[in-house]
């Protein structure tokens, strides 16, 4: 049982899924889905996560409620939710897990040394200087066509 657990749980890390609090309880989203949905907002913009950082208030309402429409969370109430500083701790949460995806992906990417030439380079010319197929460098230019009697 514990074991089943355990590689669920390494299979679940492998599937690159972002977890969260709500407030009530962890969820899991698709980080692409979110990516998506914040790219296509209205009114959220990358650089307000920085300016929200920097105490601008109006950057601050717009990250929480960008935070709001995109994970489904709900502000602070009597049944749960989060607090504005919560909403924009996940934004930059989220923003931080991109990011290292980011990194691990291109980190990932094939090594130089999978795609070198497995065979080594031979000096030997291609093509035989002798053959048909050779260069016409050297031969003159062959003269235009001559119009013929049956063309008329």
């Amino acid at each position: 049982m514990l074991l089943r657990w355990l590689a669920n749980r390494r299979w679940n890390k492998r599937r690159l899924i972002f977890r969260f609090h709500d407030g009530r309880r962890i969820r899991r989203v698709d980080p692409v889905e979110i990516a998506l949905a914040l790219h296509e907002h209205p009114e959220y913009l990358p650089e307000h996560l920085g300016e929200a950082s920097d105490g601008h208030l109006g950057a601050q309402r717009t990250v929480a409620q960008a935070a709001c429409d995109v994970f489904g969370v709900q502000p602070l109430s009597e049944k749960g939710g989060l607090t504005v500083a919560e909403r924009i701790e996940l934004m930059q949460a989220f923003d931080l897990y991109l990011l290292a995806l980011k990194k691990n992906t291109v980190a990932s990417r094939i090594s130089r040394s999978s795609t070198a030439s497995t065979s080594a380079g031979s000096s030997a010319t291609t093509t035989n200087a002798t053959s048909d197929s050779g260069s016409t460098a050297s031969d003159p230019p062959s003269a235009p066509p001559k119009p013929s009697d049956s063309a008329s």
